[in-house]
């Protein structure tokens, strides 16, 4: 595993006990291993950072935060070499099926053994109770943080990728594991001769599949666990998995390298229907700029066909596709890259469009653990996958008998593109009053008789009509304005880079389109908090909570008003 670079994941509350120094993600009062105070720390404390694991492994630092644990980059206390250390947050330390799963996903993992998978070389439990996983320490940059900074990626760089994420695919697929939760997170990319290799991290979620004989399923019937953008359709609905789920999602990955954008976007739910009902949208929708050869599309969506059986078999036949894409071959990173593409690491608020970023609250069902880097929220569904199919499947009825069912509920609020004004109507110059046609020199000849006014406005609209398909030609290829959504993600990237004014701008002109916007009202309070401004920060954070009461994160901004003195 890598250094998480510009994670944040202590931004949630935390907490630890006092005698083996677990973390807890939620407030006990006692620890259920050990019978230790459970106690809150400050954000950004560890107690294990600096502690020694196991007698042999001395915990450096926080590498990042999964569904099951936090990574920590840590060296040996004898060796010269360093690891990434899993650990199991304490709740789930507590309960015995998650221990049992996972013991299961060292094993499993540690049958791996590829130049494109990073490798498990150790597991065990320390005397205090602590669960861990020894991985080795990849120091490169993750996918997802190549296509934030560089995408899109350069067909050859991605179909270069691709290629070679298949053959890791193929390795653990022909040893009966499935990942279940690939995207561009869990990918290592390292820098080799001048080769770029992509390493598949954290099978944290895998599952054995039948045919492995490892003794049975990590998952449950019914129990839907990954990260939704990137989850096939039978593993959203909780149904059996194969290597073809994993494929889905690699077309998912290779369609983001393409373009810079996931092809499944809005809320939770929007996702969730999209994936059961529709096709992904052509590439040109998601990034009209860029030129993506029609063979390597067609290979993403077909990876992407919401049926197993429409998909391809193996990752190996994927790669026989690949290998006939005319794409130049590229061995390192390109030349050139295009403007950095950065996506919304925020919480989700109803009306603002979620690709990357938060999903929605679905109550008790959902136990939602905030991956900052990148604003995906991995959802473990503890035996909730039969309530996701049914949501699905009144998705997929709705979208069978209303065809506008089928649009993203943000996109149908983008405002119209204003037309520009029409031409001032011409001066009438009544009859008597001659109108010169222009103003001759002295020494001119003597003036003709002037143009009478019914002539003059009969030349001017010959006029006009020459000059109308000028301006509509000129409407036409002029750039269509920025929506209230568009408005708003550029407001929340420069938020998140520290430029306060540009991003209260951005957020102003997005509520100039849309006064009823909660997510802008809401960016515009914690900017003007930012900005020392605590009325304005107040008069924003509750209209924010006037527009969306029954928002996720509604009882956190009640918490900031309070704070502010409101």
């Amino acid at each position: 595993m890598a250094p998480d670079n510009g994670a944040d994941v202590t931004a949630a509350r935390q907490f630890a006990c006092t005698v083996c120094r677990v973390l807890y993600r939620s407030d006990f009062s006692r620890c259920p291993r050990d019978g230790g105070e459970v106690v809150a720390i400050d954000a950004g404390d560890d107690p294990l950072i600096g502690s020694t694991l196991a007698g042999r492994y001395v915990i450096e630092d926080l590498l990042g935060e999964g569904g099951m644990g936090r990574v920590y980059r840590a060296r040996h206390a004898e060796l010269p070499r360093r690891f990434a250390i899993k650990i199991l947050f304490g709740e789930l330390a507590a309960l015995s099926d998650m221990r049992t799963r996972f013991r299961m996903e060292a094993e499993s993992a540690a049958r791996l053994d590829h130049p494109n998978l990073v490798a498990v070389v150790d597991v065990g439990e320390t005397d205090e109770g602590l669960l861990y996983l020894a991985m080795e320490y990849v120091d490169g940059r993750s996918l997802g943080a190549i296509i934030d900074s560089e995408g899109p990626l350069e067909a050859g760089r991605a179909a270069a990728l691709a290629r070679r994420l298949c053959r890791g695919l193929q390795h653990a697929h022909e040893r009966g594991m499935v990942h279940r939760d690939f995207k561009p997170d869990n990918v290592l990319v390292v820098e080799k001769d001048g080769v770029e290799v992509p390493r598949i991290a954290d099978f944290g979620l895998a599952v054995l599949t039948e045919e492995s004989g490892g003794g049975g399923r990590l998952t449950r019937k019914g129990e839907t666990m990954g990260t939704p953008p990137y989850m096939s359709p039978e593993q959203l609905t909780g149904r059996a998995v194969d290597p073809r789920s994993d494929l889905f999602s690699l077309g998912v990955v290779l369609y983001e390298m393409l373009t810079a954008h996931t092809p499944f976007e809005g809320t939770m739910f929007d996702v969730v229907r999209q994936i059961a009902t529709e096709p992904p949208p052509p590439m040109s929708v998601r990034a009209p700029e860029v030129s993506v050869p029609p063979e390597l599309e067609r290979i993403a969506t077909k990876l992407m066909a919401t049926r197993p059986e429409d998909r391809y078999g193996s990752a190996a036949e994927v790669i026989a596709d690949l290998d006939a894409v005319p794409v130049r071959r590229s061995r390192g990173r390109a030349t050139s890259a295009p403007p950095p593409i950065v996506d919304l690491p925020i919480d989700e608020v109803p009306a603002a469009p979620v690709t990357r970023s938060a999903m929605s609250d679905t109550g008790e069902l959902l136990a939602l653990v905030k991956q900052k880097r990148r604003g995906v929220v991995t959802v473990a569904l503890i035996g909730a996958g039969l309530a996701i199919a049914g949501i699905v499947a009144v998705m997929v009825l709705r979208h069978r008998g209303d065809g506008e069912e089928a649009r993203p509920v943000a996109r149908a609020e983008q405002p119209a593109v204003a037309a520009p004004a029409p031409a001032p109507a011409p001066v009438v110059v009544p009859d008597a009053a001659p109108v010169a046609q222009e103003v001759a020199p002295p020494d001119a000849a003597p003036e003709q008789p002037a143009v009478p006014a019914p002539v003059a406005r009969k030349e001017k609209e010959k006029d006009k009509a020459k000059e109308k398909p000028k301006k509509e030609k000129a409407r036409e290829s002029a750039p269509p304005a920025a929506s209230a959504d568009e408005l708003y993600r550029d407001g929340t990237k420069l938020f998140l880079n520290g430029h306060l004014a540009e991003a209260k701008q951005k957020y102003e002109s997005a509520l100039a389109q849309n006064s009823r916007y909660p997510a802008a009202h809401r960016g515009l309070g914690f900017v003007y908090q930012r900005l020392g401004d605590r009325a304005k920060a107040l008069k924003h954070l509750k209209r924010y909570l006037e527009l969306a009461p029954g928002a996720r994160d509604a009882a956190e901004v009640k918490k900031k008003i309070e704070s502010l003195g409101g």
